[in-house]
């Protein structure tokens, strides 16, 4: 029934709900470590080979350039998008959602490569539609920060206040829009939802109220410590510089900018709510 393009932790996730509830599931990632069903290939441009099973009705496509930081990545990353419309074009009666992000918004397009490159793949991807019948044409859906996984770096956040450390990513006020992995797999996995049905092309989903760091930090200091060691980390900050010398990979072009979206999103309703997530963090 679903089929997903792509691999990392999100991806995952959404293979293991699959599982759990019995849907029929294909992953096809260059990733060894996605074990829901994983179908392997050694690189993006052997995509367009794939046959998707007469079976499959509907294909997700989370893939990107992991961190891309200059114009040799966007163009892998053009040539990857490339591959993935041939395959599209190859399946004229299979639905396919493209996981792109708020960071495509256009008014955010000088300011961050990954999402110029998400928003050369939704230009390059939309441009199937063009030969496709309105019923499966290709969707775009752009989630906020992505949050209820292990790796979320809100998670990481509450973590280090807890042990007296307020870590600060860029502007505390710069607002931000987010969407619960809950949520999001929850569309992901019904066929009949609008991130296959919309009459949009492109849309958002992600929860109508802004959020910065100061609302994390607010809503955390009533459950954890006080007299905190406060750490700002912005793109031409000292210790931002070394952890780039050391190969840790931060993408903080954003992080000082209001980048709450202007697309609209889906109306739905939240499993948790990002407050009450922070509040069961700080608890835990």
């Amino acid at each position: 029934m679903l089929a997903l393009i792509g691999g990392g932790r999100v991806s995952s996730y959404i293979g293991r709900e699959a599982c759990l509830k019995g849907i029929y599931f294909k992953c096809y990632s260059s990733r060894n470590n996605n074990k829901y069903d994983n179908i392997n290939y050694r690189s993006i441009i052997q995509v367009p080979s794939i046959v998707l099973k007469s079976s499959i009705t509907n294909c997700l496509i989370n893939w990107s350039h992991t961190y891309p930081r200059n114009i040799k990545d966007l163009k892998r990353s053009i040539i990857g998008f490339q591959s993935i419309a041939k395959m599209i074009d190859k399946h004229p009666k299979v639905k396919f959602t493209f996981v792109s992000s708020t960071s495509a918004e256009r008014e955010l397009l000088d300011k961050s490569i990954y999402g110029s490159s998400k928003r050369l793949g939704e230009t390059i991807l939309l441009e199937s539609n063009l030969t496709r019948s309105q019923e499966f044409k290709v969707r775009i859906v752009r989630p906020g920060l992505i949050y209820g996984l292990e790796s979320c770096p809100i998670h990481q956040i509450i973590k280090l206040y807890k042990k007296r450390i307020k870590l600060n990513l860029g502007r505390e006020d710069a607002n931000f829009a987010v969407t619960s992995i809950n949520d999001f797999t929850e569309f992901a996995l019904n066929s009949n939802s609008e991130f296959w049905n919309s009459n949009k092309d492109v849309f958002g989903f992600y929860e109508k109220e802004p959020y910065s760091l100061n609302d994390i930090h607010n809503s955390s200091s009533s459950y954890a410590k006080t007299n905190k060691l406060n750490i700002t980390l912005t793109n031409r900050s000292i210790l931002y510089n070394i952890m780039e010398l050391l190969g840790i990979s931060i993408d903080l072009s954003l992080a000082s900018i209001d980048r709450f979206p202007s697309t609209d999103s889906i109306v739905y309703n939240y499993s948790i709510g990002f407050d009450k997530y922070i509040k069961n963090l700080c608890i835990e």
